[in-house]
């Protein structure tokens, strides 16, 4: 053995040895902080893409949520609600149509006492909902006991999702009129988010999704919902036929997640914001794979050069 070290060709299979042994270690060290470097700043590239979406969708419902608020003191409303007669409905169908176009609401419709709705901005569409009645539906029940309410599900007549707000209606003596409510739905904000190219899903407090740019995920759950709820989902005609299945990845899972159906396969940074307004969480998955292994494979090929160069200067000082 010190024959074989005390030669030269022997010493310079322990330098390269050692060198590559060196090289192996660099490479592994760098990929690793690599990527919790890569991972971190995906983590927080999805924070911030999420703020922003969260900042979107508080704007959008802080505009409509105003809309039953002011409708509710309007005296035509009032005055219909007292004395339905057909000249009064006319006009407040042609009000309510004209409304709708102009805050982009999906459909503004009244409610008697007893559910029926007296007048709808969708009044002359096959789809009216004029005399249709809607006392089964919480936004009504719930708005005549507390003043107002909010409520996501299918339209039972244009089967569409969508929120629906309602504030109550009180004569000047505050006894109850009837209902306004607005519906409000959510294509454009989808297809808007859509185009990002990070896939973005909206949940209630029971983990149901409701807003989402995946058409496929909605009306799933984030986990599994207790027996009263979905009885009671059922009842309200929440979701249709949807049958409120889990999501096809553990939605709750923290970090980094990888997913292989209905969006691209990769290796997803998930982020989340409540929207405490309502009740909601936005989660937004931003794409994180493809710029992990380049950051990653960026550091090893640095790591190797420069474990290269170094074992080439100390070769050439040793030869000197």
């Amino acid at each position: 053995m010190r024959r074989f070290l005390d030669s030269a060709q022997g010493q310079w299979r322990v330098f390269a040895v050692f060198w590559l042994i060196i090289a192996v270690a660099a490479v592994v060290i760098a990929g690793e902080i690599a990527r919790r470097d890569a991972r971190a700043d995906a983590l927080r590239q999805a924070a911030t893409a999420t703020a922003l979406h969260a900042a979107v969708l508080r704007s959008e419902l802080e505009r409509h949520r105003s809309l039953p608020l002011v409708l509710a003191q309007d005296p035509d409303l009032q005055a219909l609600l007292t004395d339905p007669d057909p000249a009064a409905v006319d006009r407040l169908n042609r009000k309510l149509d004209a409304l709708a176009r102009e805050t982009r609401a999906a459909v503004i419709y009244v409610l008697d006492t007893r559910g029926v709705a007296l007048a709808a901005s969708n009044w002359n569409q096959p789809i009216s909902f004029v005399g249709s009645d809607y006392r089964f539906r919480p936004y009504y029940s719930e708005a005549l006991r507390d003043g107002q309410a909010s409520f996501f599900a299918l339209g039972t007549v244009s089967g569409r999702p969508g929120l629906y707000l309602s504030r109550r209606i009180s004569g000047p003596d505050g006894r109850a009129l009837g209902v306004i409510v607005a519906k409000v739905e959510f294509d454009a904000l989808e297809s808007d988010w859509r185009t990002s190219g990070e896939p973005t899903y909206v949940t209630d407090g029971d983990g149901v999704v409701l807003i989402t740019t995946v058409s496929n995920w909605r009306f799933h759950t984030t986990g599994a919902l207790r027996p009263d709820r979905r009885q009671r989902l059922a009842v309200d005609q929440t979701a249709g036929r949807a049958d409120l299945s889990a999501l096809p990845f553990e939605a709750l899972q923290p970090g980094l997640i990888r997913l292989s159906r209905d969006v691209p396969p990769d290796l997803y940074a998930r982020a989340s914001a409540p929207i405490p307004e309502i009740g909601w969480q936005l989660h937004l998955l931003s794409p994180a794979g493809t710029g992990m292994a380049r950051a990653i494979m960026a550091a090893r090929v640095l790591a190797l050069l420069s474990v290269a160069l170094l074992a080439g200067v100390t070769g050439a000082l040793a030869t000197a």
